[in-house]
């Protein structure tokens, strides 16, 4: 189970940034094939931009027992993959060069 939340998060990650300027449906629609390819039972995601949501979805259950369907605030364990998913966001971040101010291979007292 853990695998395969981890395989959404990184796909979802991969996903939003790429996705977030195009068609609302579009991403939709991506984000649908790949909860339905991973075996997903619910997901919830939401972008933000200047510090306002520009996109929201949520589909599928909480629990697949009992149905209940996911809402905007519903809450999800994760286990610990928070670690991976900020590993994979420093990675990113590092590879766009983030205003040149991140390198993950670099000594702690170096500055930029």
């Amino acid at each position: 189970m853990l695998r395969r939340i981890l395989a959404v998060l990184f796909a979802l990650l991969l996903a939003v940034p790429a996705q977030a300027q195009r068609s609302d449906a579009g991403f939709t629609a991506r984000l649908h094939r790949i909860a339905v390819q991973l075996g997903v039972p619910g997901f919830s995601v939401a972008v933000v931009q200047d510090g306002k949501i520009v996109y929201r979805h949520q589909e599928g259950v909480t629990d697949r027992t009992s149905g209940a369907a996911v809402a905007p605030d519903s809450l999800f364990a994760i286990a610990s993959v928070t670690k991976s998913m900020t590993g994979i966001i420093l990675a990113q971040l590092e590879r766009e060069e983030f205003d040149r101010k991140l390198a993950l291979i670099a000594r702690t007292n170096e500055t930029r």
